[in-house]
């Protein structure tokens, strides 16, 4: 595939969600557009990645056992060196008042759940920070 078909080629992206199918789809989906991609089944391994590993972009589900979505983006945000990081949120709660929620918790943006892998790639586009040379 030419790069003009890796839209996210030079793109590191964490997912973040305690569903496996949800991990691999966007995880296939993200490295077909050509994007670096870790995954973490929790909040706790994602903290761990994040202080390792600076993504570009952060994709977390809301609804997770122990610590959520909003409360890691929190923790990550805690943290100077991560304030930056931006993050999408994704939940199978689509309600407005789920998306003014995930935005007020510091998302940029909240997508529902099922995401079309055409969809996800185009909101990790959009959204992730540029990479920084020499840091990855």
């Amino acid at each position: 595939m030419s790069i003009a078909g890796k839209p996210l080629l030079g793109v590191s992206v964490l997912i973040v969600d305690d569903d496996d199918d949800t991990r691999d789809l966007f995880g296939l989906a993200l490295e077909d557009a050509g994007a670096d991609v870790r995954t973490a089944s929790d909040a706790e391994d994602a903290m761990r990645i994040v202080h390792e590993w600076r993504p570009c972009i952060v994709v977390s589900d809301l609804s997770m056992p122990r610590m959520d979505g909003a409360t890691l983006l929190r923790k990550i945000r805690s943290v100077d060196a991560l304030r930056n990081i931006p993050a999408v949120a994704v939940s199978g709660y689509s309600g407005e008042s789920d998306q003014a929620n995930a935005l007020a918790a510091g998302f940029q943006a909240h997508a529902p759940k099922p995401l079309a892998p055409d969809d996800l790639v185009a909101l990790v586009k959009r959204w992730a920070a540029p990479p920084v040379t020499g840091e990855r």
